[in-house]
């Protein structure tokens, strides 16, 4: 008989293809525990930018705008504090803006509506 016979398969004793095997399968553990994470996310995520969608862009620079001139009234009225802390929401509301522009254009509507604009 010849040892080729007698010996097991190769595939069954190489070493090298049991840790391939072993790599495949936590990687696709690891898939899987991703995927379930990102779900949940996606959820809340979603629900934001629903909300954020909702309100035109002009909306927060019109607000950004109104607080600008909240402060400098408030300052030319010698209430420099609350000045301040009125013209500090100025970015809040810009940023807010470019999120909902960034959310209508690149955000989950781009998956539901195909070419990311909002009709």
């Amino acid at each position: 008989m010849s040892q080729r016979g007698a010996a097991a398969s190769p595939v069954q004793s190489n070493p090298r293809m049991q840790t391939i095997d072993t790599v495949k399968d936590k990687a696709a553990e690891l898939h899987d525990k991703v995927v379930g994470q990102s779900k949940q996310e996606g959820t809340m995520t979603r629900k934001v930018e629903e909300v954020t969608a909702s309100i035109p862009s002009f909306t927060w620079m019109a607000v950004a705008g109104v607080s600008m001139a909240g402060a400098i009234a408030l300052k030319l009225a010698g209430k420099h504090n609350t000045a301040n802390f009125v013209g500090q929401w100025v970015p809040t509301f810009l940023l807010i803006g470019l999120y909902n522009k960034i959310v209508k254009v690149a955000g989950s509507e781009r998956n539901d509506h195909g070419n990311g604009l909002r009709t």
